[in-house]
């Protein structure tokens, strides 16, 4: 029955969504394939069935390793060893992020210098280092709000000096590296650490932590993009943004997002595995309901993300073409401010990144999830 309200909550949180999208693409820009329609319907029931599935495995798996994980760090005594462990979480969850592969890729594209496996590796290191020092403020019990202060008062002073085609890519980074897997993981880490010193702390510490990751990435882009002018003597001018086509057929979309998969979810699996037996230390029945919800984690992330690609992709591309389309007066262009509003806020309800944290806060609060 459980199982069955999440795939209804997710089934519902959707609708606003889709309904949205065959508005558009019935009576304001009809397809003139019809088979295109089929395309749509089949990435929206893909989307939905694949976020089901993750969100049900992800209890089982990817939030209790990170809880586990988190609560067992302070047995370390030291501080240093708590932030060494952060730091390579947080750099593990980053650079498995399906989404960061996507956007290195993206930014190749407009930008041929930036070189994509070391572009992944520098947000991955700038999420890693900011893990750690998250960490390292619940453990010292530091101001949270003077830590935003600080930090983004040195991200904004250096937005004076970085390249002007790297700031706004910086916090366009930060949003791709909060994605499926590593908002959920960092989130149950950061958990673990502060509900296991909550007796001189309040849960208020459990939050943040993914805020304070987030500068990394900005801070690492930052870097990166004045080391590159500096190579370059300035950043060569910013090419057309021409991916063509991503995938040349549905296995070339299977065979790549199954790899994305396993790159995501396996290596926490076998990082988790080492602490089990020399510092965790859960009962075997424990481990293996583990080890079993990240088969469902895995099933659902790819088929969430193959929807996407096959059913979706093609249409938010399709949708905004058709408002700008010159044959159109010019007034009717307005109505893409309103449309996007609403598929804005239908994408973010779909987003399993966000329905974790709310799961999160109810749990925080002491409610069922």
């Amino acid at each position: 029955m459980k199982h069955l309200n999440v795939v209804k909550e997710t089934f519902l949180t959707s609708l606003p969504l889709i309904a949205i999208i065959f508005a558009v693409i019935i009576f304001v820009a009809p397809f003139e394939n019809h088979f295109d329609y089929v395309r749509v319907l089949i990435g929206y029931v893909g989307v939905v069935l694949g976020q089901a599935l993750f969100l049900i495995g992800l209890n089982t798996s990817i939030l209790p390793i990170g809880e586990s994980i988190g609560k067992n760090l302070v047995k370390l005594k030291k501080v240093v060893w708590i932030i060494l462990c952060g730091l390579l979480f947080g750099l593990l969850a980053e650079v498995a992020e399906p989404s960061i592969a996507v956007f290195a890729r993206q930014t190749h594209i407009l930008i041929n210098e930036v070189h994509e496996t070391l572009f992944i590796w520098s947000m991955g290191a700038g999420i890693g280092v900011f893990v750690a020092f998250a960490l390292w403020r619940v453990v010292k019990n530091f101001s949270i709000k003077l830590t935003f202060i600080i930090w983004y008062g040195i991200l904004f002073a250096m937005a004076f000096i970085v390249p002007i085609e790297f700031v706004a890519l910086a916090f366009d980074g930060s949003g791709a590296t909060t994605g499926d897997i590593s908002v959920p993981f960092i989130l149950a880490l950061g958990m673990g650490v502060s509900l296991t010193l909550s007796n001189r702390k309040d849960n208020s510490d459990i939050f943040g932590i993914v805020g304070i990751a987030s500068i990394g990435p900005i801070l690492a882009i930052f870097i990166y993009g004045i080391v590159l002018s500096h190579i370059h003597g300035g950043i060569p001018p910013v090419g057309a943004y021409d991916p063509g086509t991503a995938f040349e057929s549905v296995f070339e979309i299977l065979r790549g997002n199954l790899r994305a998969v396993l790159i995501a979810v396996v290596p926490m699996i076998v990082v988790f595995l080492p602490f089990q037996f020399w510092l965790i230390k859960l009962p075997k029945k424990d481990v293996k309901r583990i080890l079993l919800g990240s088969i469902p984690v895995m099933m659902g992330l790819f088929v969430f993300l193959s929807a996407i690609d096959y059913g979706f992709a093609f249409t938010g591309e399709y949708v905004g073409s058709a408002f700008l389309d010159s044959s159109m007066p010019e007034w009717f262009r307005w109505l893409l401010l309103p449309v996007a509003f609403v598929l804005g806020a239908a994408i973010t309800l779909t987003e399993p990144a966000v329905t974790v944290l709310r799961r999160t806060t109810r749990k925080d609060n002491g409610q069922e999830n």
